[in-house]
């Protein structure tokens, strides 16, 4: 993915002596199918779909692999003390002295450092920030029952999320304290679209995300505000000196 060609970009343009990129896959792979999915209306919209339609797309988003950006390509293969190795899963690691020996199907490979960019997880119990709420957060499974045949674990792990990237009750009355928790990350991909995890998406989703978070305040202090309203008799200081004013040349005049 990007993550780990930016990473062997960096270390390249930092000064390594040898940087070597490893692939599972064979092949890399040549379609990026969120591609299809950038356009204004989606950007907007997405969360507004059924959820068997969210679903349906997210599961062919989330089957096939992205291909890292020409633009970070051609970081690495500027520099000749680059490799890219195709097909080349790691089946044992080791530290042996200040190296690292990794076990190849073809041999062993040393190395002085191991950058591991292999993707993301979502699991809100892993973040120490989240883990107390996470028994309480509504994923996709526990919203959506999909078809047979169209079953998607990975997607049913990730919370359902609100319009404005809030996190949901999976009992209401629970925790009502999760809405005020916006998930703004991959974590909101299935519920909310392509619009917090790149960058032709995002100021959609920056937009979104403000606009919720404003709302709930406003919302939430409603009370108050009216209240404070309609005791509100502060004359404005524009006006109070132009008042003042006229009342000087009155008192000035014959």
């Amino acid at each position: 993915g990007a993550s780990a060609w930016d990473n062997a970009a960096t270390a390249l343009e930092a000064g390594a002596a040898t940087v070597e990129l490893h692939v599972r896959r064979p092949a890399l792979p040549q379609v990026n199918s969120l591609r299809w999915m950038e356009f204004e209306g989606l950007f907007r919209h997405f969360v507004e779909l059924d959820d068997a339609s969210r679903w349906r797309m997210m599961r062919r988003v989330f089957s096939l692999p992205t291909p890292p950006p020409v633009d970070t390509m051609a970081r690495t293969e500027r520099h000749s003390n680059f490799r890219l190795r195709l097909g080349t899963p790691w089946l044992a690691v080791r530290e042996v002295g200040d190296a690292v020996e990794v076990t190849l199907p073809e041999g062993v490979a040393t190395a002085d450092f191991l950058i591991l960019g292999t993707g993301f997880a979502t699991d809100l119990a892993r973040r120490p920030e989240l883990a107390s709420l996470a028994p309480h957060v509504a994923t996709w499974g526990d919203r959506y029952a999909p078809p047979p045949g169209e079953d998607a674990p990975e997607i049913a792990r990730h919370p359902y999320l609100g319009p404005g990237f809030e996190l949901g009750e999976r009992v209401p009355g629970a925790c009502p304290e999760l809405r005020h928790v916006h998930l703004f990350n991959n974590a909101a991909l299935p519920s909310v679209g392509p619009v917090c995890g790149g960058l032709n998406g995002l100021p959609q989703g920056a937009n979104r995300i403000a606009d919720a978070i404003a709302r709930a305040f406003l919302l939430e202090d409603a009370g108050r505000y009216c209240e404070e309203f309609l005791g509100y008799e502060a004359p404005d200081s524009v006006e109070t000196e132009a008042a003042a004013r006229l009342a000087a040349q009155e008192k000035a005049a014959p």
